[in-house]
């Protein structure tokens, strides 16, 4: 954005991108030429995550190769003091938008970034365009030289309040793996000695127990992780996670679902077949395939139809049944022809069955 704004002691957690992407932006700021300020980040913590995403600090928004050269951004971020999870911003600290990006109007900057042992972050490695901050550059970053006569605390006195961290525990999300369902959440704020449940139950309105339990080991760890086993096939579990500490507000997840919901695939398109007077139409092809399969498949071709899962070998107009081996039906191919006394065109739906999985 174009606005100016000061962001004092924040938890700036970059999570890992739904598409497991590899890279991430903090910011975009887009300051709009002879303005003095754009974003100030003060004694920020900008935690790691558990995935594959890792974050430059900034890229510059509408500073690039579509934006004419007199409408181009004069883009302006500054982080002092913070203190960056491991691994967590890339060495080179800050990005372009494109080719088209003209470095010499931004501003991007820092002043002593630390890791969370208290030591100073390797820099070394930076764009080169961006700048590390000396003591006596830090000066002109105060609120009241950044924000002017316009006071926050004026306008939410609860702002400059003394603040004390809540429990609360966010982007708790459930996957499940082939043996067993994996859960990740973050602490919006780490704080020691909190208690993090995982709860279960196999409706969503049913009674849920506690099927793992950990405990922040201290106030810098912010990501956790629990495990639990699959549901039967053809079944879910549900889960919440409950956070507790004595002397604070308990906090309660929203409900999470992990299916092994029975399901038939079908793929291919069979198109229309045609009998003619010399005997059977030509063979085409589809496959099908299972999963979380409690009872076997079976396939019902319309009269006049015959259908066959050993590519031709032999035929059969009666339903045919595939049997699932520990839940799964592999990948069939299954040919199918016309072989009716009737000439001509002919469409029909061919069925495909597994209570209590939707039939195909």
């Amino acid at each position: 954005g174009n606005t100016i704004a000061v962001f004092d002691r924040c938890v700036i957690y970059p999570k890992t991108r739904n598409d497991n992407g590899a890279t991430g932006y903090i910011t975009a700021a887009n300051t709009p030429a002879g303005q003095t300020y754009g974003y100030v980040f003060r004694s920020c913590i900008i935690p790691g995550n558990q995935g594959t995403t890792t974050y430059t600090l900034g890229r510059p928004w509408q500073n690039d190769a579509s934006t004419i050269p007199a409408a181009k951004s004069n883009n302006k971020v500054v982080f002092l003091r913070s203190r960056l999870g491991a691994g967590i911003v890339k060495p080179e600290g800050w990005s372009i938008w494109d080719a088209g990006t003209d470095v010499s109007l931004i501003t991007y900057a820092e002043y002593q970034p630390r890791n969370f042992r208290g030591n100073l972050a390797n820099v070394s490695q930076r764009v080169s365009w961006s700048r590390q901050l000396t003591d006596a550059d830090t000066t002109q970053y105060q609120t009241a030289t950044v924000l002017g006569t316009w006071n926050p605390c004026n306008v939410a006195t609860s702002m400059c309040a003394t603040f004390a961290p809540s429990i609360a525990a966010t982007n708790f999300l459930g996957v499940k793996g082939t043996s067993a369902s994996a859960f990740t959440w973050n602490a919006s704020w780490a704080i020691a000695q909190v208690s993090y449940e995982l709860m279960r139950s196999s409706t969503r309105k049913g009674t849920y127990t506690s099927v793992s339990q950990l405990t922040a080991p201290n106030d810098t760890t912010y990501n956790f992780q629990a495990s639990d086993a699959l549901p039967a096939a053809g079944s879910s579990y549900f889960y919440y996670l409950r956070s507790t500490k004595t002397g604070l507000t308990t906090h309660l997840t929203d409900t999470v679902e992990i299916s092994r919901t029975p399901t038939i695939t079908v793929s291919g398109t069979l198109g229309t077949l045609t009998q003619y007077a010399n005997g059977p139409s030509a063979a085409r092809i589809y496959t099908v395939s299972g999963a979380n399969l409690t009872n076997s498949l079976t396939i019902t071709p319309p009269a006049g139809v015959e259908i066959s899962n050993n590519g031709g070998t032999t035929w059969s107009t009666a339903p045919l049944v595939l049997p699932q081996a520990n839940n799964t039906l592999a990948t069939t191919t299954i040919s199918v022809r016309l072989n009716t006394a009737t000439l001509g065109a002919y469409a029909g739906t061919i069925t495909h069955t597994s209570a209590p999985a939707a039939s195909v």
